[in-house]
């Protein structure tokens, strides 16, 4: 929630990783939902990637999420550049969070993340399973979910 809801005045990423079942998602549903949150950003999106993911899909998902409808005609004769232009037209200059879930590779995200504006204050959470993605993705402000030790489980 610190990382959210701080002074940051840049767009931050956050990256949430550890293994499968973990935690990752549930723990991100959790903080999208709290009403805090809800109250800070413009606009909250939520994209699911999977390992086997489609761009087009993962913008067109993505745009109903932040309330912006495409028809029928214009989704078919566009490619994802068009759809992903809509969608940093929509971001543009508004306070937004973005949850990505389940990213599994390097190359989903900077086909994605051209389409993310740099605006004032927003934040972009990442789930994955890989570190070595989760490096990539944002290092920074890297948040690993491990295991419980004994004692705590």
């Amino acid at each position: 929630m610190d990382k959210l809801t701080g002074q940051q005045p840049t767009l931050q990423i956050i990256p949430i990783t550890g293994m499968g079942g973990i935690g990752k998602t549930t723990l991100a549903r959790n903080v999208y939902g709290n009403s805090l949150i809800v109250q800070r950003f413009d606009i909250r999106g939520w994209i699911t990637v999977s390992q086997f993911y489609n761009i087009e899909q993962m913008l067109l998902g993505l745009l109903r999420g932040v309330g912006v409808t495409i028809d029928q005609m214009e989704h078919e004769n566009s490619e994802y550049h068009h759809l992903g232009k809509i969608l940093y037209q929509h971001l543009s200059g508004r306070m937004y969070l973005i949850i990505v879930d389940d990213l599994w590779n390097t190359d989903a995200w900077d086909k994605l993340k051209v389409f993310l504006p740099d605006t004032q204050g927003s934040r972009i959470m990442v789930t994955m399973r890989l570190k070595d993605v989760a490096n990539y993705v944002g290092s920074s402000n890297l948040h690993e979910i491990n295991l419980l030790d004994e004692n705590k489980s």
